[in-house]
């Protein structure tokens, strides 16, 4: 995901200063740390990072409330981590409190013989103080979204797993994603680089044309480069039907249509985000929108709502301190 984009941030504040008078899922909110290399082989740090990406899918998937895993590589970055290197247990601590997350996941992976694949891993309180029990699936490294799958499965209490009915799962949309392309996407998100993302997304998409994170992503690029005509040309390839949370498509359709300018169709393509899932992103972005064409009382209300979800997320923040005036209840 890419942060609000700028154009739109600065005819906000423009637009505030020339005029201006004045869906939660419930049970415990998790984030999921990069898993630790035990193959100790440079070559596959990209899988401790597609570990948490796929994991948190798969967390989704069964109803379970998550952190994205570019809110938590931000949240690193605010409390000055790189968020390239291991996380100690304090400062995963620290940053599940910053996100508020109740539960931090953390674990290793490990390469077996005859391309065998083992993820182990546990769950710790915010607080520190608490772990959960040990989990450990085993099986062909071809079978990585299945093991992933199996590993949520085993991990979360049955009474916090209501998964969505008539839903793809991520398990069935990646089935037919190459692994060289998931190596390829999870690097380019590990990359600052806006060329280098551009560039790594490419090759994902050349060995596979369809993968629907890719295409979104590699929309998101154009949109961050100040070309969000473009995007549209990658958005269009999605295959919604093949899609595990198409939430994610209507959010970037959203901030393509944003920052082409197009108020009414970011408005309408934001609604159908929040249909699917409440994120505080999505909040943020459609009461942006909703400010700069005036609505200052429900740009108030989606930002609150934002921050109800993420109370320290830099974009709300900005967002809260331009429109200067608190959603007060009832008004």
């Amino acid at each position: 995901m890419i942060k609000i984009p700028r154009l739109m941030m600065a005819a906000l504040l423009l637009f505030l200063a020339a005029g201006s008078s004045a869906g939660v899922m419930a049970g415990d909110r998790y984030v999921v740390l990069p898993f630790t290399n035990q193959t100790r082989e440079d070559s596959l740090y990209w899988m401790g990072e597609a570990m948490a990406i796929g994991l948190t899918d798969h967390l989704l998937a069964a109803g379970v409330a998550g952190v994205s895993p570019q809110r938590r590589r931000d949240g690193l970055v605010e409390i000055g981590l790189d968020s390239r290197e291991p996380v100690t247990l304090a400062s995963a601590i620290l940053l599940a409190r910053r996100l508020g997350a109740d539960r931090i996941v953390v674990g290793q992976y490990a390469l077996l013989a005859d391309h065998g694949l083992s993820i182990r891993g546990h769950t710790v309180s915010a607080q520190g103080l608490e772990q959960g029990e040990p989990v450990e699936v085993r099986g062909a490294l071809a079978d990585l979204h299945r093991l992933q799958q199996k590993f949520v499965h085993d991990l979360v209490p049955r009474s916090q797993r209501q998964p969505a009915k008539h839903r793809i799962t991520p398990m069935q949309e990646m089935s037919t994603v190459p692994l060289s392309s998931v190596e390829l996407y999870t690097r380019a998100m590990l990359v600052e680089d806006p060329e280098q993302r551009r560039n790594l997304l490419t090759r994902a998409l050349e060995a596979d044309p369809v993968y629907a994170a890719a295409l979104i992503q590699r929309a998101l690029v154009e949109i961050a480069a100040g070309r969000p005509e473009s995007s549209f040309l990658w958005l269009d390839r999605v295959s919604l039907e093949k899609v595990a949370f198409p939430e994610r498509y209507w959010l970037a359709r959203g901030d393509a249509c944003a920052a082409n300018g197009d108020r009414g169709s970011a408005i309408d393509n934001y609604e159908k985000a929040l249909a699917l899932r409440s994120t505080a992103t999505t909040h943020f972005r459609l009461g942006a929108v909703l400010a700069q064409g005036g609505r200052l009382h429900d740009a108030r209300l989606h930002i609150s709502e934002g921050l109800t979800l993420d109370p320290h997320d830099p974009e709300g923040l900005e967002l809260h301190e331009a429109l200067a005036v608190p959603v007060e209840a009832g008004s």
